[in-house]
């Protein structure tokens, strides 16, 4: 239940983020879009750390509680770069078009942008929940209740149990 409920949380929310920041910096008309750009690409080359991170979690009192597990992967700086380029190959004159008919850019990308790149969208389904659901470090680090513990933790304490009985055997 627990890997469930921080698979389908943390997916939807990627999800969410990165369509939500891609979209603008696929156009050419943003102004700020090369300074998010480099921004982004910053931290996806030079993270800020494990322990910054558990400082600001600690901070808000998200240690020991699913969010902080959640909220460690709400953005994949990778996967975004994917999706925005995806919405550059779209024709800008089917956006234009919507535009002229009075759509927003909230309709534009929902009823324009989002149909045309279903592929893309995807397969970077399919890279959240893989990578959702190999991960047991943000879970073993900001969990401590044994009862919130994701499936992937459960086994990775099973089989270091296993290995101290093994080594136990060998030495007597």
């Amino acid at each position: 239940k627990n890997t469930m409920i921080v698979l389908v949380a943390q997916t939807s929310i990627e999800m969410a983020m990165t369509v939500l920041c891609a979209y603008p910096l696929s156009k050419s008309t943003y102004r700020r879009k090369k300074y998010l750009t480099v921004i982004f690409f910053i931290t996806m080359m030079f993270g800020a750390g494990l322990v910054p991170s558990f400082l600001i979690k600690s901070k808000l009192g998200l240690v020991g509680s699913r969010w902080a597990v959640i909220l460690s992967g709400c953005l994949s700086v990778y996967n975004m770069l994917i999706v925005r380029t995806a919405f550059v190959s779209v024709p800008k004159e089917l956006f234009e078009a919507a535009e002229i008919d009075g759509a927003s850019h909230f309709k534009c990308l929902t009823k324009v942008g989002l149909p045309l790149i279903k592929a893309t969208l995807s397969v970077i389904l399919l890279y959240s929940l893989v990578n959702s659901w190999n991960e047991y470090f943000n879970s073993m680090i900001y969990l401590r209740d044994k009862a919130k513990y994701p499936l992937q933790l459960i086994l990775r304490t099973i089989l270091l149990g296993s290995q101290s009985l093994d080594m136990e055997n060998v030495s007597s």
